[in-house]
């Protein structure tokens, strides 16, 4: 049993990670979250994740316990604006380390890029547990809207 008070680790993404990124990518409820449900094939991810860590505008955290790894957390900056992406790994849901999660990376986000202002999470309507970790972290929802027929929710974190 995982407690909410352990110590988990948190550091950058590197090369070597890509293929744990791949399959918690793929995890079927982080497909259903994401804004493209789609599977992801081998080749897309390769491609995806070699850029986004050459990216300087992308900060890309994985966090561990032990050696196991319970997620990621990745902001995109432009300009004064960073968009936030969570993934937890299953075996680590509803153990209440998304807000660490949350906290640790903020920390980082700051330091590391000093002109961010605000944080946006986009969080479709039926993910409540989402929408309750950011509520729960000081995020304030923002605005609704529909893509494509489904319906979004914007939070912000003003810092």
């Amino acid at each position: 049993m995982v407690k909410n008070n352990i110590k988990i680790s948190l550091r950058n993404a590197v090369p070597s990670d890509i293929r744990k990124i791949f399959y918690l990518s793929n995890d079927p409820l982080v497909r259903l979250n994401s804004s493209v449900s789609t599977v992801i094939k081998w080749e897309e991810h390769k491609n995806w994740f070699t850029k986004k860590l050459k990216d300087i505008n992308h900060l890309f955290l994985l966090f561990h316990f032990r050696d196991k790894l319970i997620g990621q957390v990745r902001y995109i900056v432009k300009n004064n604006e960073a968009e936030i992406s969570i993934s937890v790994h299953k075996r680590f849901r509803g153990k209440k380390i998304s807000g660490k999660m949350l906290s640790l990376s903020q920390k980082v986000i700051i330091k590391e890029y000093p002109n961010v202002s605000k944080i946006k999470a986009t969080v479709k309507d039926f993910n409540e547990a989402s929408q309750k970790i950011f509520l729960n972290a000081g995020y304030l929802f923002k605005k609704s809207y529909i893509i494509n027929k489904q319906k979004y929710f914007d939070f912000y974190l003003y810092l």
